[in-house]
């Protein structure tokens, strides 16, 4: 927590890639990670879970948002319900012939490759296959994010104080900004920018 800046740490999902256009699968990747142990083992205790983007401390955290709490078995319950198997009894989970695994990126910064490992070996516990790639962040931004090319990354950003979200969840920014989920609601959109007429962003 820092009011000069707000540091997260986050996974981003690609809701280009079809599988994770699926509420219920998104949810069920969500339910599978353990986001204390992150706290615990990467930040030493030292931070947060969040609900959503907006922290607890600042201006328009949403009391009432939903989270979605570690719990493994709920995890899998989904995905069998999503037809998500594992018939060749690998470790992997298969749909319509196709192995469920995800492309994760992530930098070389030491605590976010340790958050990728924790994250990667949940959803492995789920039946998920994962290959994690570590890249350094210049290409990640350059090639990378604008390529699509990737199922999740995990990222460290700072929305700066007020928190402002605009960045990474604006339509306007999936194509050569920072919606690295290409994440798209007008409803939304109209709402990001209403808050950023609210607020003074150099304050």
């Amino acid at each position: 927590r820092n009011l000069g800046g707000l540091a997260l740490s986050s996974f981003f999902l690609n809701l280009n890639q079809d599988n994770l256009k699926e509420l219920k699968f998104r949810q069920a990747l969500a339910r599978a990670v353990n986001k204390e142990k992150i706290v615990k083992e990467v930040y030493g205790g030292e931070a947060e879970t969040l609900k959503t983007i907006i922290p607890s401390f600042a201006p328009g955290y949403d009391e009432a948002a939903q989270d979605y709490l570690y719990n493994p078995a709920a995890s899998i319950t989904s995905l069998d319900e999503l037809k998500y198997v594992d018939s060749d009894q690998d470790g992997i989970r298969e749909k319509n012939g196709q192995k469920l695994e995800l492309l994760i990126y992530t930098t070389d910064d030491s605590s976010l490759q340790k958050m990728a490992e924790l994250v990667s070996a949940d959803w492995q516990a789920a039946g998920i296959g994962t290959k994690v790639v570590v890249i350094d962040l210049l290409s990640l931004q350059k090639i990378i994010i604008p390529s699509h090319n990737y199922d999740a990354i995990i990222l460290g950003e700072n929305l700066g104080y007020p928190p402002d979200p605009y960045p990474y969840f604006h339509s306007s920014q999936i194509e050569n900004g920072l919606n690295i989920s290409a994440y798209k609601n007008l409803a939304v959109d109209s709402l990001l920018e209403d808050e950023r007429l609210s607020i003074d962003l150099s304050a």
